[in-house]
């Protein structure tokens, strides 16, 4: 009996003893619980007010920085892209009409080069390189050469595709005459600046009534004052009327210059 009430007395003693520390380790579990939740909720808030308003703050920035660039850098505008517009039919044919745009054109190519340049502008659309010819009356391989020579000059572009049964590419052409009016003008202006240079440096002169030639004094000093091809007494020129002379041309060009620009 004293055996079997001890017995009962050690084991009750153990859960006594075991449900104590059980309390003891929930209670410092539950001491380490508060501690930790409101940490994490701390935390929790810290990282995500800030992080949220730092994304919207990039985010106007970015919208801020895409119109600033589209304000700031506008598209370039250059002289030849002003000038350079289409022309109606009417108004090609007009400027091709004129005599300096005729000879521009003589000095590119010569006469071939001026007439496949009016037909192309006459028929005002794209054709292919073996029509052209015929219409034109040339070999192919001297129409090439010409349309190569108005293409260094951007007055004629061409377009090409391969044809489905040969396998070759067939070139299409078309004429520019717009081209033409920006040609014209720089070729005017050039010929202002070389005027005026001429102006800057103009001195007495002297000239043959027959040949029509003229020379510098130092020159005409060396002739004794006769022209080199017929022999004629030469005749003096004043410094005075070759400015006048240079002055009343430049005036001239400017004034065909004006009238180009109205086309």
């Amino acid at each position: 009996m004293v055996k079997a009430g001890f017995g009962l007395k050690n084991t009750l003693k153990k859960l006594f003893v075991g449900s104590a520390v059980k309390k003891k380790i929930t209670k410092k579990i539950h001491k380490k619980i508060k501690k930790i939740k409101p940490k994490r909720k701390i935390i929790t808030k810290i990282k995500r007010k800030p992080a949220i308003k730092h994304l919207k703050h990039k985010k106007i920035k970015k919208v801020r920085i895409r119109k600033k660039t589209i304000i700031e850098k506008p598209k370039l505008v250059t002289k030849e892209a002003l000038l350079v517009k289409k022309f109606s039919r009417a108004k090609a044919l007009f400027l091709l009409k004129r005599k300096d745009s005729i000879d521009l054109i003589l000095k590119i190519g010569g006469e071939e080069a001026l007439k496949i340049f009016e037909f192309l502008v006459n028929i005002c659309k794209e054709i292919d390189e073996f029509t052209l010819t015929d219409k034109v009356n040339m070999q192919i391989n001297f129409v090439r050469s010409m349309l190569y020579k108005l293409y260094e000059k951007k007055l004629v572009s061409f377009s090409r595709e391969r044809d489905k049964k040969k396998g070759w590419f067939i070139y299409s052409w078309q004429a520019h005459p717009e081209r033409l009016k920006y040609l014209l003008l720089q070729a005017k202006e050039d010929e202002i600046a070389s005027l005026e240079k001429r102006l800057h440096a103009s001195q007495d002169t002297f000239f043959c009534p027959k040949c029509d030639t003229s020379v510098d004094y130092v020159k005409a000093m060396e002739l004794m004052f006769l022209c080199e091809t017929c022999g004629h007494k030469l005749e003096g020129v004043s410094s005075a009327e070759v400015k006048d002379k240079i002055n009343k041309h430049i005036e001239s060009i400017k004034k065909e210059i004006e009238e180009i620009k109205k086309i």
